[in-house]
């Protein structure tokens, strides 16, 4: 049964973006008719991302389309989509009848047409004629993906957050907003997490610790008759099963990890592998816990924010977020990956990781041929 949550994609965007929540999306257009976004234009945009380098959104439109006026009233003068554009992003506004001349990427574009033609910027690159178009890209335009059509607050809010948070080599852009909007928007109450366990307990299991403990404790008070009913009573067995151990490593400021932590380990197949398989736990990018590993007492004493020193050294001192950690049935590295996963891959990286085929195998090769069963 699929049941709607009570979750604003937007607020949480501007959460992320300046720090402060609010449920309101007003859809006053501001008095320069184009909205609350720093526009800017493509010349613009390549200057400064030669110093400061961040993804780009590059609105497409005409001086007749309705839909582009609307989407200018609604969405681009939604405050959270605003303030989150604004913060992470160059925004491009393009007249796609444009007569000026236009300097892109070391090329000249010019419209060599009158009246309502298109500028050869949008023929030859771009290549369309639907309006409004919106194309997403990463830093120094790499990696152009276009949406068309209208989008509202929600529908843009997972292109966006797939940009700025660099997934394009992780998860196809449409797979992602349909993640993104399981998350955000519906849930399915038939679905559950993984065994979360605090990570000291799982830190317990280690393979040092026998598979099977007998203890007989006999005191000289004891009488012989005692002793006899002691020595044929059945023996309690304490069975303590080592596994590898997973560590999933999130941020409250990264989306991704919020849609990987609600998809990824909600998914039947992935939640049945791991508690059958691993023991697993999960522990914030900055976490303010001491962490007892290997006889070290590991804490975070540095100001709020800063990545938890057990973190940084497990990741090379590259710490990501979403990220997970694998450690072996005697709690030592075996591995970081530092990326957000769908649940396809992550089938496929605990197959990997829990039948050793690591020890022999690179991933991607293994990855290549693996089928699992959960579509990609």
């Amino acid at each position: 049964m699929r049941v709607l949550i009570n979750t604003s994609i937007t607020a949480f965007l501007l959460v992320i973006s300046i720090n402060s929540f609010s449920q309101q999306h007003p859809n006053t257009p501001t008095t320069s008719g184009h909205g609350l976004v720093n526009w800017i234009n493509f010349e613009e945009a390549q200057e400064k991302s030669i110093t400061e380098p961040k993804p780009i959104i590059i609105d497409l439109y005409t001086d007749w389309c309705g839909w582009c006026k609307h989407m200018i009233k609604t969405t681009y003068s939604d405050p959270q989509i605003a303030n989150y554009i604004n913060a992470n992003f160059y925004a491009i506004k393009f007249n796609a009848e444009t007569q000026d001349t236009v300097n892109f990427l070391s090329q000249v574009y010019v419209n060599q047409g009158t009246g309502r033609s298109s500028h050869d910027l949008i023929k030859k690159v771009f290549r369309t004629s639907s309006y409004p178009t919106t194309f997403f890209a990463g830093p120094n335009f790499t990696n152009i993906q276009g949406a068309a059509g209208y989008l509202d607050p929600n529908k843009i809010s997972p292109y966006l957050v797939y940009f700025k948070e660099d997934l394009t080599r992780y998860v196809a852009m449409q797979n992602f907003a349909t993640l993104f909007e399981q998350t955000f928007q519906t849930t399915d109450s038939t679905h559950s997490h993984v065994n979360w366990q605090e990570l000291e307990e799982i830190l317990k299991y280690k393979k040092e610790v026998p598979d099977t403990t007998k203890k007989e404790v006999i005191t000289n008070a004891e009488t012989s008759k005692k002793r006899k009913k002691k020595k044929n009573a059945v023996i309690e067995e304490v069975k303590i099963e080592p596994r590898k151990k997973l560590i999933f490593i999130s941020s409250n400021t990264s989306v991704s990890s919020k849609v990987m932590d609600s998809t990824t380990f909600t998914h039947p197949v992935i939640k049945n592998y791991i508690d059958s398989n691993f023991y697993i736990s999960r522990l914030d990018v900055a976490s303010r816990d001491t962490i007892n590993f290997l006889g070290q007492k590991i804490a975070n004493d540095g100001p709020l924010g800063t990545v938890h020193p057990f973190i940084r050294a497990m990741m090379d001192n590259q710490p990501n977020a979403p990220a997970i950690l694998v450690l072996d049935e005697y709690n030592n590295r075996i591995t970081s990956i530092p990326q957000y996963m769908t649940p396809h891959f992550f089938e496929a990286v605990l197959v990997f990781m829990h039948d050793d085929i690591y020890k022999t195998e690179n991933f991607m090769d293994f990855f290549k041929n693996f089928k699992g069963k959960i579509n990609p």
